[in-house]
C-alpha cells in the first residue's frame, strides 16, 4: 500500500527558478554518484556556451552562475543539463528516477509559472516552487520520439521542471516538463463581434492552452546525457 503522494524537501529544495536571456522557466538539480546538474528544457537556454552565465533566482536577488559543462540529449529532445560553478548542493542525496507508469496515473510536477514562486517557508535563501497535479494520459510519438502526455494545465514557467509518480521508496522522478500542447487552428481562431453577428477574423489564430502537457521522459536524461556527464570531469 503505497503513502500519500507527498512531495517533499528534497524534491522542493532541489527546484530551482532559472534564467537565460530573456527566457524563464524551472530547472532540477539531479544528483548521482556525488555530481550534481540542472537538469531542465533545452528551449530554455537556446544557443548557450560554456562560459555564459545562468541565473538562479533566490529571495533575495538574481545570482549569476558561470556554465561550466552544458550537456544535450543527440536524439533531440527537449532536455539538457547544466553544470555551474558555485552552487552548494551539500544538502543534496541521490536522486530516485524512474518507474512505470500507468493509465490515469496520478501525478505532480514543480515549477515557477510566470515567475511566480510559493510563499511557505523553508528554503531560506531560495524561493519554494508551485506544485500542480496531471495524470497520465499515454505516449505519444513527435518524429521519432516518445512524448509523455498528461491531462493537466501548464503554464508558461513551468518548462523544465520535474515530473514525479509516487512509488514504495518516496517520489520518483520520471520526466520533465517541455511544453503544452496548443489547440489545433480550428478550435482557435479569433472572432469579431459585428452588428451582432460573430464573424471570423480570417488568419488570425490563438495559441490556446489544450489541456495536454507533453514531457520528456527521464529515460533521455539516463541513456542519452548521463554517459556523457560520467566521463566529463567537474
Amino acid at each position: 500500500m503505497l503513502n500519500k503522494f507527498q512531495i517533499g524537501p528534497n524534491q522542493t529544495m532541489s527546484t530551482i527558478n532559472v534564467a537565460y536571456g530573456k527566457n524563464r522557466g524551472t530547472g532540477y538539480l539531479v544528483t548521482i554518484d556525488s555530481k550534481t546538474v540542472i537538469v531542465s528544457a533545452c528551449h530554455i537556454f537556446s544557443g548557450i556556451q560554456v562560459g555564459d552565465s545562468i541565473q538562479i533566482i533566490s529571495n533575495a536577488e538574481e545570482n549569476f552562475f558561470s556554465v561550466v559543462a552544458y550537456f544535450e540529449c543527440e536524439s533531440g529532445y527537449d532536455i539538457c543539463a547544466i553544470s555551474v560553478d558555485g552552487v552548494c548542493v551539500e544538502h543534496l542525496k541521490d536522486t530516485q528516477m524512474g518507474g512505470v507508469l500507468d493509465l490515469g496515473e496520478e501525478l505532480k510536477f514543480l515549477g515557477y509559472p510566470h515567475g511566480i514562486s510559493s510563499t511557505l517557508p523553508g528554503r531560506l535563501a531560495f524561493p519554494s516552487p508551485l506544485v500542480r497535479t496531471a495524470f497520465f494520459s499515454g505516449v505519444i510519438k513527435q518524429g521519432d520520439l516518445d512524448l509523455i502526455i498528461l491531462d493537466g494545465f501548464n503554464n508558461p514557467g513551468f518548462s523544465g521542471g520535474p515530473l514525479f509518480k509516487m512509488t514504495e521508496l518516496g517520489a520518483s522522478l520520471v520526466g520533465i516538463i517541455s511544453s503544452y500542447r496548443w489547440e489545433d487552428e480550428r478550435h482557435s481562431r479569433v472572432y469579431k463581434r459585428e452588428n451582432g453577428d460573430k464573424n471570423i477574423v480570417e488568419n488570425t489564430f490563438s495559441e490556446a492552452n489544450s489541456g495536454l502537457i507533453q514531457v520528456v521522459p527521464i529515460g533521455a536524461f539516463i541513456n542519452g546525457i548521463w554517459p556523457s556527464i560520467r566521463r566529463y570531469s567537474f
